[in-house]
């Protein structure tokens, strides 16, 4: 996709089975080039078929497709009786066009018409996708674990009601609990386990002369021992930086931020584990 094209996004109303095939691959572009640090679960949306998206439509679910120069560069699906967001995939060459939240306006115009009051969606945190959404508007409700991979995913809601804004990512968190705080220095990484009975925000503060943040982990723990790490490697290559319930179960990925040539900006590359 180039400058000179022309984007547009429209909800289909009749699925042929060509725009199936080209909604499926589109999205599992996206969601095998969506991954902010290797070795990662393989993402739903990587295996996905034709025969899937006409499984979606036949079930009542919606379906936005985005197209610029004649071919499909994007498309998103919800369904009527919960507005989720499911499947948001951007090809990888149209990024950095609009495209992802093009997708996600035209669904939340849809919703907002049908009388919806919020759109909703999970997303995966070790994979960067909530930074994407709440640049889009989208403000984290809670966190969990994922429950078919060892991943953290956040509850994430745009209320329809309001002005759509983008929003600070992380937001302030006065969460408890015992904080793992992951920052960029001198070349390497810095990790520091500490409790925080003032929240997450507030302990994360008192570290931010450590160099650069790049992520944090929390755990629902009040008696943690205070603790600090280093290596001479980026973060992103440091196995319980990214997948941290592999590393300590009881800890999950609360926030991926930042960007330097080893941590690139999170593109929409779909949503969910």
């Amino acid at each position: 996709m180039s400058t000179t094209d022309t984007l547009v996004v429209a909800q289909v109303v009749a699925l042929t089975d060509r725009l199936a095939a080209d909604v499926a691959a589109v999205t599992r572009h996206a969601y095998r080039a969506g991954d902010l640090v290797p070795g990662l679960p393989v993402a739903d949306g990587a295996r996905e078929t034709a025969d899937s998206v006409r499984a979606d439509l036949a079930a009542g679910h919606h379906l936005w497709t985005a197209t610029a120069g004649g071919r499909v560069v994007g498309a998103v699906r919800a369904h009527s009786r919960d507005w989720v967001v499911r499947r948001l995939a951007v090809s990888p060459d149209a990024r950095r066009f609009g495209v992802g939240r093009r997708l996600l306006r035209a669904l939340e115009a849809a919703a907002r018409a049908a009388g919806a009051s919020r759109v909703v969606l999970d997303a995966v945190v070790e994979r960067g996708n909530p930074a994407f959404y709440a640049r889009a508007g989208y403000r984290t409700v809670h966190h969990f674990p994922a429950d078919d991979k060892p991943l953290s995913e956040v509850h994430m809601e745009l209320l329809l009601g309001e002005p759509v804004r983008a929003r600070d990512y992380p937001e302030f968190d006065p969460t408890p609990g015992t904080v793992r705080s992951w920052w960029s220095a001198d070349g390497g990484t810095v990790c520091v386990t500490s409790p925080a009975p003032d929240g997450v925000s507030a302990e994360v503060r008192r570290h931010r002369h450590l160099g650069v943040l790049r992520g944090v982990d929390w755990a629902p723990l009040s008696d943690a021992r205070p603790q600090r790490r280093s290596w001479p490697l980026p973060a992103a290559v440091i196995g319980s930086f990214a997948q941290p319930r592999l590393d300590e179960p009881e800890f999950l990925a609360w926030w991926r931020v930042g960007e330097s040539p080893d941590w690139p900006t999170p593109p929409p590359g779909g949503q969910a584990a």
